[in-house]
């Protein structure tokens, strides 16, 4: 028994003075028992309340009742009763164990919860670990998602950043995840989760509520954001530096201003280097912000990484277990490594808003699909060539009896050491598949005429042991539900006498005692001998299966990252599914049609998707090349910007692209020469301009005659319709804003009380700095105009370094842009129509600034890659209104490094070693292969063999200056950047 135990506990309160309405009291709890200077025991429990409206006789119920631990004061709203359940007037051990079960969580993973305000009821989720909770609760971490996840599906925030990490590691997960989701589209992407705006201050409500619902420990409360959640995790953490045990952002950047409220706070940021939509260098400046006012900050950049770096940081031990327990000086954070990505097996539900038929074209001629071959092999999941065969049942006859053979349970498994790949015809490939080590498994042999016989099993069959065995399948390339499908026509496969044998049964059991345990092995081996052609048969049953899942394995993400690549607007990157629609074959290849299906903008699902069509021909009418070309039809662009167009992701505020180009339309100065009747310009806090796409894009071939380079392909870009908004910004405390921009009072969800503060959910009446500042901010538009656009530019691919390629867009010569105004508004004269003119000239200064900075930004081209071979972009080119990117074999490239000629040979995969050959000192070789080639240095005694990857780089080093060389592959990406302090 405690100390505590039996001792009186008396409830004080102190009320307001109004007799109507809700006020500000304060509840404590005193032990009458004890002197009043005697600290509380740091074993004590918690204690439920229930309180009660004297207005409505509104109670809480029991079981949400709230929880005040001991010597914490509680501020709530004005209460006449109040109950101490079960306590009022002595505590035991055993009420205090009860009270404590009240937090206990009874769902696990991932739970939709909603939050009520003023404004009404908010959707977010939170994840709850499984397992029992320690002692001193679950860490509990606020993730804070990017601009793409806005909305209010309550749903949306968990298909990037920290969610499918989540999901992934759910069963072991050892953190309370917090998830709320930003609602507000009309306001800068930057500030959207400021704790001065509407969805940052709900954030840390629904954390609060959480703490207050949940077990978590708030001593261990962490904060993350992605993209624009890390741009909010900084405002949010310099709001109120005290109350985060660790930040960590990834692909965002603060203000420096901030940067002295952070000095203490534990941070790692991260940055992908390669990142084109959120430059690296954001983050940079603010870390050494961070450093300048005497912060200690982790800082890792990570090279050959994008803007989707989340999909490896969030999924690292290192940087989890860094979260949980921050230390600065951790000797893992030394030598960082991170995980592959895995986030592509948690794959988020696609809703088609548009299916765009005829998009692309992609034309496989004979030179690709025999690269293509090559690499297949490589290219199959160890399981691919295995699966389950019907059984054999037969009749026998023997003696002059009848006997029932069964042969059960059959699997197989086989190695695939090269494929040939042709089309031969109209509507027909063939293929030949060189197999080896094919086992077939007999599991259960049963051998029985009723009276005697026997069964046996397992035993084994195994066909190609010293060379591949070819099987060779003739088929009819099909579309199956949208899906590309080999239908099989005919098959053949025949075994060798001398290229397979057979293993002894094992577990033999007698019926009777007609044949002895060595008669039953030499009759199974025999009588598996005997039925060989049986066993050719069961092969060739496997063919259907074997396609479908050949089907099965052509990825046609290099095909939707390709349409991604030329979107060519600052604003939302279009998610789209490539599905195919016809197939041809011919003498030279196959040709194929596909449609392109956009996901739809906010992830709600239309009735039906909405079809278009692009201009792209049948596949039928697709010109018959040897290579790969894939093609895509202009207008697809068109129709993509349909979806678009009018929808609040085609809002951007100026301040948050990145560099500011557009600092004329947010310069008070500037825009009060052109604005001369906004008054409000001089007593307004800030200015805000917003661009809005109004009309879909038009993309169209440029004339040779309108273009100043030469490379690559032109491109002419119309944007009929643009919006500009300018509004200003103001900041103040409720009571000082105008009755036309209040704030509505917000309400606890769980409250009865009909108003109350953000004070009243949190557990221990902590106020949080942002919360209870209650300053808030407004727009008041100022002015809106109406632009149009017309930009001729050039798409040329660029070699990277390693040799990848790239694409470029070079913005020609300068857009034309004016100014439409707005028919909508009736203008004041001439100051109306020089306030378009002026708006427009302050525009072109700032799209003029913006295209120069793209110009130096390129997109990497995904390689066309199966198996080990791969093939990289050859040239672009117009073949009528279809961009057609034509790919060659990506070639393997040798230097020599060292002072003195080296000798060597090589073969491709299946040919002989070619004859010797020197390569000069500083030098280089280039093998078009488009496949592994094998490369075998001459130098005395060594004759190791090296495997080179199509589009690899390997340079010949002597680091003793010629007494040694060795092969260093200088390609890969480098080694993942320290976290530096």
């Amino acid at each position: 028994m405690t100390a505590w135990q039996g001792r009186r506990i008396l409830l004080g309160e102190l009320a307001g003075n109004s007799s109507t309405g809700w006020e500000r009291v304060v509840f404590f709890l005193r032990d009458t028992g004890r002197p009043a200077d005697e600290p509380f025991p740091k074993d004590s429990h918690p204690m439920p309340l229930a309180v009660r409206s004297p207005q409505t006789s509104q109670s809480i119920r029991p079981n949400s009742a709230r929880t005040l631990a001991p010597h914490v004061e509680y501020r709530g709203t004005r209460v006449i009763r109040v109950v101490v359940c079960g306590l009022i007037l002595a505590v035991s051990g055993a009420g205090l164990a009860a009270a404590a079960e009240v937090r206990v969580p009874q769902q696990r993973g991932l739970i939709d919860r909603s939050y009520r305000d003023a404004d009404g009821d908010h959707k977010y989720v939170v994840f709850v670990p499984q397992g029992e909770p320690p002692q001193d609760g679950w860490p509990v971490i606020l993730f804070l998602h990017g601009a793409g996840e806005r909305g209010t599906d309550g749903r949306r925030q968990l298909a990037v950043g920290l969610g499918p990490l989540v999901k992934l590691r759910a069963a072991n997960f050892p953190a309370v995840v917090v998830f709320p989701q930003a609602e507000n589209f009309n306001r800068p992407i930057l500030r959207t989760w400021s704790p001065f705006a509407a969805d940052g201050r709900r954030a840390l409500a629904m954390l609060a509520d959480v703490e207050r619902d949940y077990p978590v420990n708030s001593k261990r409360r962490i904060l993350s954001g992605w993209s624009m959640g890390a741009v909010g995790a900084w405002e949010v953490a310099a709001a109120d530096p005290s109350h985060w045990s660790a930040v960590t952002t990834v692909s965002g950047g603060g203000r420096p201003e901030v940067a002295a409220r952070l000095r203490d706070v534990p941070i790692w940021a991260f940055h992908g280097a390669d990142d084109r939509i959120v430059p690296a260098a954001t983050t940079r400046q603010m870390v050494q912000a961070i450093r300048n006012a005497g912060g200690r900050i982790l800082f890792s950049e990570i090279a050959g990484e994008g803007h989707d770096v989340w999909r490896r940081v969030y999924d690292s031990d290192v940087v989890l277990n860094w979260m949980l327990a921050p230390e600065p000086n951790r000797p893992e954070l030394e030598s960082l490594t991170l995980p592959p990505d895995r986030t592509h097996a948690e794959q988020t539900p696609f809703t088609p808003a548009m299916v765009i038929e005829r998009a692309m074209t992609v034309r496989l001629g004979q030179t690709a699909m025999d690269i293509i071959a090559t690499g297949l092999p490589a290219a199959l999941e160890a399981d691919s060539l295995s699966g389950r065969l019907e059984d054999v049942n037969e009749d026998m006859e023997l003696d002059g009896r009848t006997f029932k053979v069964r042969f059960g349970n059959l699997t197989y498994a086989a190695e695939l050491e090269r494929a040939i790949i042709r089309a031969y015809g109209p509507d027909r490939v063939q293929a030949e598949v060189g197999l080896r080590n094919i086992k077939l498994h007999v599991g259960r042999i049963s051998v029985t005429d009723g009276s005697v016989g026997f069964t046996a099993g397992p035993a084994e069959v195994v066909v190609g042991h010293r060379q591949p065995v070819w099987l060779r399948i003739e088929a009819r390339p099909a579309i199956d539900k949208q899906r590309l499908a080999l239908k099989p026509l005919r098959t053949s496969f025949e075994i060798p006498d001398y290229n397979w044998f057979v293993r002894e049964p094992q577990g033999i059991r007698l019926q009777g005692n007609w044949l002895t345990e060595e008669e039953v092995k030499t009759a199974v081996v025999g009588g598996i001998y005997f039925r060989r052609e049986t066993i050719e048969q069961q092969v060739r049953s496997a063919v259907p299966s074997l396609l479908d899942r050949f089907g099965d394995s052509i990825d046609l993400t290099p095909l939707e990252e390709m349409v991604a690549a030329l979107w060519p607007l600052p604003v939302y990157r279009p998610e789209v599914r490539v599905v195919p629609e016809s197939i041809s074959t011919d003498a030279a290849g196959v040709s194929m049609t596909f449609s392109v299906a956009v996901a739809s903008i906010d992830a709600t699902a239309p009735p039906s998707p909405k079809k278009l069509f692009a201009s792209a021909p049948p596949a039928f009418q697709v010109g018959q090349t040897t290579d790969l070309r894939v093609g895509i039809a202009v207008d697809v662009l068109d129709h993509i910007s349909s979806l678009l167009a009018g929808s609040e992701a085609a809002r951007i505020f100026t301040t948050d692209i990145p560099e500011r180009p557009f600092v004329e339309l947010v310069d008070r100065k500037m825009l009060a020469e052109v604005l001369p009747s906004a008054t409000t310009l001089a007593t307004a806090q800030g200015v805000e301009t917003a661009l809005s796409l109004a009309a879909p894009l038009r993309l169209r071939p440029l004339d040779a005659s309108r273009r100043q380079s030469q490379n690559g392909i032109g491109i002419l870009i119309e944007a009929p319709r643009l919006d500009l908004d300018v509004s200003t910004v103001s900041r103040a405390q409720p009571d000082k804003l105008p009755a036309s921009v209040q704030p509505k009072p917000v309400a606890h969800r769980t409250i009865a009380a009909p108003s109350g503060d953000a004070a009243e959910s949190l557990e221990t009446g902590r106020v949080h700095a942002a919360l209870n500042s209650g300053d808030v901010e407004t727009l008041t538009a100022i002015f809106h105009g109406e632009l149009s656009l017309t930009q001729p530019l050039s798409l040329e691919p660029v070699v990277l370094e390693h040799g990848r390629m790239g694409l470029k867009m070079v913005w020609e010569s300068a857009a034309e842009i004016r100014a439409t105004g707005d028919a909508r508004v009736e203008r004041d004269g001439p100051e109306g129509t020089a306030a378009d003119e002026g708006m427009a000239r302050l525009f072109s200064r700032g799209w003029e600034r913006w295209t120069e900075e793209q110009a130096a930004q390129i997109s990497v081209l995904p390689e066309v890659a199966f198996g080990s071979a791969a093939m990289t972009l050859r040239e672009l080119a117009w073949v009528g209104t279809q961009l057609t990117v034509a790919f060659a074999p990506a070639p393997t490239r040798i230097v020599n490094a060292t002072e003195a000629g080296v000798t060597y040979q090589v073969r491709g995969p299946y040919s002989r070693w070619s004859e010797t050959r020197t390569l000069a000192a500083g030098q280089s070789q280039s093998f078009a292969a488009g496949t592994e080639i094998h490369l075998r240095p001459l130098r005395d005694w060594e004759f190791d063999e090296i495997a080179m990857p199509a589009g690899s780089v390997w340079e010949c080093r002597s680091p003793d200056h010629g007494r040694k060389l060795e092969w260093v592959r200088t390609d890969t990406d480098p080694q993942l950047p320290v976290a530096s302090e």
